[in-house]
């Protein structure tokens, strides 16, 4: 499923070897993954970050499990066009707002919206699909990174829990993310949200409870929309009475 690439992602603290490739030359990028196979109608899903220092192309192929990857690869050629207009080169990695959202436990439930599906809230990523130079659109913008921060105040002595939501026509939402309060530029907190399976509309996963104080701090999320999941997904702020077991009548997991 498309989170546990992102745990890997979001785990990863140093980069592989560099690879010296010959002009005209084939390598490969992953060698774990390209020795990796899927059962049929499975999902296998990659985050790779690279720089280069000459032009190269870039080619992610799929292949029966006994095949030699660069022994078959000189032969390789674009599938058809499945006219879905999914595949596309994008030149936006990533999503942040610089200056923090500001949120006030006293002004009830507050919500940031993630890929809500080209609108004005968050649009989709705009590339170009290499196959045919038609304009392309990133839908859902999987894979995109997301550094989210809201400062967090409490005027009414409130605390706070943030949760991952589905929309009510969603097939549910399950993720890995990370997150820091007060925001430090550390890496955070990393961990499955839900901690298992996924949430369903009606239900939230929980990422974290914190207590803010009159003064207003930072908390930083990191996040990317998971690939498998229906999009958009809401980054609800709750906020809730110390004495309060439950957070305002949400079943969360």
């Amino acid at each position: 499923m498309g989170k546990n690439a992102l745990q890997q992602y979001y785990s990863t603290t140093a980069p592989p070897a560099s690879l010296t490739i010959a002009p005209g030359a084939a390598a490969l990028l992953d060698a774990p993954m390209d020795s990796t196979s899927v059962a049929r109608y499975a999902l296998l899903h990659t985050i790779h970050e690279f720089t280069s220092d000459q032009p190269l192309t870039f080619t992610s192929v799929l292949l029966p499990a006994a095949t030699n990857t660069l022994a078959a690869f000189p032969g390789l050629v674009f599938s058809p066009d499945d006219t879905h207009k999914r595949e596309g080169t994008f030149t936006t990695l990533g999503r942040a707002n610089a200056t923090p959202y500001a949120y006030d436990t006293a002004g009830g439930i507050g919500r940031v919206r993630v890929a809500d599906w080209g609108t004005s809230v968050d649009p989709f990523v705009e590339g170009v699909d290499a196959e045919t130079g038609a304009a392309s659109r990133l839908l859902g913008n999987y894979g995109v990174t997301y550094n989210i921060r809201v400062a967090l105040s409490s005027s009414d002595g409130r605390s706070l829990a943030v949760m991952f939501a589905p929309p009510d026509n969603s097939c549910g939402y399950g993720t890995y993310t990370r997150w820091q309060y007060p925001d430090t530029g550390a890496v955070g907190t990393g961990l499955f949200v839900p901690t298992s399976g996924t949430a369903q509309p009606g239900q939230a996963g929980l990422m974290c409870k914190v207590s803010p104080g009159t003064t207003p701090q930072v908390l930083r999320i990191d996040t990317i929309p998971a690939g498998s999941m229906c999009l958009p997904f809401d980054i609800l702020l709750v906020p809730y009475g110390a004495a309060t077991s439950d957070v305002a009548g949400w079943e969360v997991y």
